[in-house]
């Protein structure tokens, strides 16, 4: 029997190493990309995306007909000069600035996967109340990652982040994939 009849049994998927880790950050990716696809519905007016990153959710947000304008803003300076290189469009201005010191109108304020990143529990509570914002999407992981993850300094619960965003109620809650939760705040 030859060797390729050996490797060729009924129902299985040959696959080497580097085949797999391709396919799982495509898989990783794709999934970060679904989660600005599916809260771009929802956004309006002036939009605010904290922590952009290099620019891509903000672009698919700005897609969006109801989005007068989005603002990314992120602290890495390399990123920045790659959303605005690669997904600057009129509707999109990316700006690198620490979000303290940001102060645009805003009516809905995007914050996906950032919140456990961050030590300061109350920069991204005390943002939304300083410029007012009206809506808040706010993305975790909805299971523990600190343990794996040197970049998360929390693991949340819904409670927990309601808790933080005292002045606002809880309208919505999708737990996607069962890995992410999305939830949607509307101020008082």
């Amino acid at each position: 029997m030859k060797k390729e009849e050996k490797l060729k049994p009924v129902e299985r998927i040959y696959l080497s190493s580097s085949d797999l880790e391709r396919m799982e950050r495509d898989i990783l990716n794709r999934r970060h990309i679904e989660r600005y696809a599916m809260v771009r519905q929802w956004c309006h007016g002036n939009v605010l995306d904290f922590a952009c990153g290099c620019g891509y959710g903000a672009n698919l947000v700005s897609k969006n007909p109801d989005v007068k304008k989005i603002y990314g803003v992120d602290i890495d300076e390399p990123a920045i000069e790659w959303a605005n290189e690669n997904f600057s469009n009129d509707k999109s201005e990316f700006i690198c600035q620490d979000i303290s010191q940001f102060d645009k109108e805003i009516d809905v304020l995007v914050c996906l996967e950032t919140i456990e990143h961050i030590k300061d529990q109350t920069i991204i509570p005390d943002l939304a109340e300083r410029l007012e914002i009206k809506n808040l999407f706010i993305s975790f992981p909805s299971k523990k990652t600190t343990h794996y993850n040197k970049f998360h300094f929390y693991d949340y619960t819904t409670e927990q982040i309601c808790e933080l965003f005292k002045n606002y109620d809880l309208v919505d809650e999708i737990d996607l994939h069962r890995e992410v939760k999305i939830l949607n705040f509307v101020r008082k």
